[in-house]
C-alpha cells in the first residue's frame, strides 16, 4: 500500500499492511531539516522541504500543513517570540485578550489570503499538497473561533 491508500483504508475502517504512521511533528520535523521555529516563519519552502524530508526519511504516511496559529495570533494583536534560540514552538508573549467581555468584541477574524504571513502559509499548504499528489495523505488545520480565542489567549487561562 502506499501512504495515501494507508491513511484512507484507516479512516475507512478497512484492514491495511501495517499501522499507519501519522505523527504531529511539525517542530521537530523542522528540527531535524536543520530550521527553527523563526526559520519557518521566514519562507514556507523550509516547512514544505522539512515535512517532506521527515515523511520520505521516517516513514510518514501523513503529512501535516502549515499551521497558522502564530500568524494568526500576531494579526490580530498578539506578541509571539520567534527567536532563533527557542528549541520548538513560539510562544505567546502577550495576548490581545485580557478581558472577554470588552476585548473580544472587537476582535475581527484574519482574513487568510491578504493579512500577515497567513498569504504565505496558503502558499506552502499549495506547495505541500502538490508535492505530494496522492502518494502521501495531507492534513490541513482549519480554526474556529474558539481555537483563534486559544491562540490569542495563553492557553493555560483558556478552561473547557
Amino acid at each position: 500500500m502506499t501512504p495515501y491508500e494507508r491513511i484512507m483504508a484507516t479512516l475507512n475502517g478497512d484492514p491495511t499492511d501495517q499501522i499507519a504512521i501519522a505523527p504531529i511533528v511539525r517542530e521537530w520535523s523542522a528540527k531535524q531539516a536543520g530550521f527553527n521555529a523563526s526559520d519557518l516563519t521566514e519562507s514556507s519552502l523550509r516547512h514544505v522541504y522539512a515535512q517532506y524530508y521527515c515523511a520520505e526519511k521516517f516513514g510518514f504516511d501523513l503529512l501535516w500543513d502549515i499551521w497558522g496559529i502564530q500568524a494568526e495570533a500576531e494579526i490580530m494583536g498578539s506578541v509571539v517570540d520567534l527567536s532563533k534560540e527557542m528549541r520548538g514552538e513560539a510562544s505567546l508573549l502577550s495576548s490581545v485578550i485580557n478581558d472577554y467581555t470588552t476585548d473580544l468584541p472587537g476582535l475581527i477574524p484574519p482574513n487568510p489570503h491578504s493579512d500577515g504571513r497567513l498569504p504565505m502559509i496558503l502558499d506552502g499548504i499549495r506547495q505541500l499538497k502538490q508535492l505530494a499528489k496522492k502518494e502521501i495523505s495531507h492534513c490541513g488545520l482549519s480554526t474556529g473561533s474558539f481555537s483563534i480565542g486559544i491562540h490569542v489567549k495563553r492557553p493555560r487561562k483558556i478552561s473547557v
